[in-house]
C-alpha cells in the first residue's frame, strides 16, 4: 500500500509538471499556446489537403523545413542559435510518421520520421532534430480554427526553460485524529511557470 501511495504521488507531480509546461497556469501561456509565438498554416499538398494524413513524406518534409526556416529568419538568420531543434505533434500524426516508407535506391525502407530527421534543413546544419509526440488531449485541435498543431521550438535555456526550485519531497508525517486516527504524510514541491526568453526560436504550424 505504501508503494502504491508513493507512486501515485509521483504520478500527480509529473502531471502537474506537464500541465504547467504545455497548458500554462494562472493566465501564463504554456508551450503549445503562447500568443507571442509566430504561427502559420501549412500549405495544401497535391491532394488539396493540408493534413499530414493526406500528404506524401516529401510534402511533410517541406512543412517541417518551412517551420525551421521561419525560426532562422525570425532569429536574424543565426541557424545555430535560432533554428528550432524539437517538434511536438499530436500522437495521431506521430504514429503516422512511424510508418515505413520506400526510398528509391535504398536497400531498406525507413520510417517517415527517420526520413525527415535525417533530411531536414536542421540536419544539414549539423543540428540534431527530433520529433516527439504529445497526448491528443494536450495538443490536438490547438491550432487555428481548431486544427491540429505542430510545435517547433529550440530546446535551450537561452530560449525557454522551467525552474523547479524545490523538487517534490516528503515534508513531514504527523498523527491525525481524522477518520478514526491515522498518520498523514505531506509532500511539498515548487515549480515555476514556463519562462519564454526568445519566442523567435519557436513557431506553430497549424493544419497538420
Amino acid at each position: 500500500m505504501q508503494e502504491l501511495y508513493e507512486e501515485s504521488i509521483e504520478t500527480n507531480w509529473a502531471k502537474a509538471l506537464d500541465y504547467v509546461v504545455y497548458a500554462g497556469f494562472l493566465g501564463d501561456p504554456g508551450l503549445i499556446q503562447n500568443p507571442n509565438a509566430p504561427e502559420f498554416l501549412v500549405v495544401a499538398g497535391a491532394s488539396t489537403f493540408t493534413t499530414w494524413a493526406k500528404k506524401t513524406p516529401q510534402e511533410i518534409l517541406t512543412d517541417v523545413n518551412t517551420a525551421l526556416n521561419d525560426t532562422v529568419q525570425n532569429s536574424g538568420y543565426d541557424a545555430q542559435e535560432g533554428m528550432a531543434d524539437r517538434c511536438l505533434v499530436p500522437y495521431t500524426q506521430f504514429a503516422l510518421l512511424t510508418l515505413p516508407m520506400a526510398i528509391a535506391g535504398a536497400p531498406v525502407a525507413m520510417s517517415t520520421i527517420e526520413y525527415i530527421e535525417k533530411n531536414c534543413v536542421a540536419a544539414h546544419h549539423g543540428i540534431p532534430f527530433k520529433i516527439n509526440f504529445l497526448p491528443n488531449d494536450w495538443i490536438t485541435g490547438k491550432g487555428s480554427s481548431s486544427t491540429d498543431r505542430a510545435v517547433f521550438y529550440k530546446n535551450s535555456k537561452k530560449s525557454l526553460y522551467l525552474k523547479i526550485p524545490q523538487p517534490m519531497t516528503q515534508a513531514m508525517t504527523v498523527p491525525t485524529t481524522r477518520a478514526g486516527g491515522a498518520y498523514e504524510t505531506m509532500f511539498a514541491g515548487c515549480i515555476s511557470q514556463i519562462i519564454f526568453k526568445r519566442t523567435q526560436t519557436m513557431v506553430y504550424a497549424d493544419g497538420i
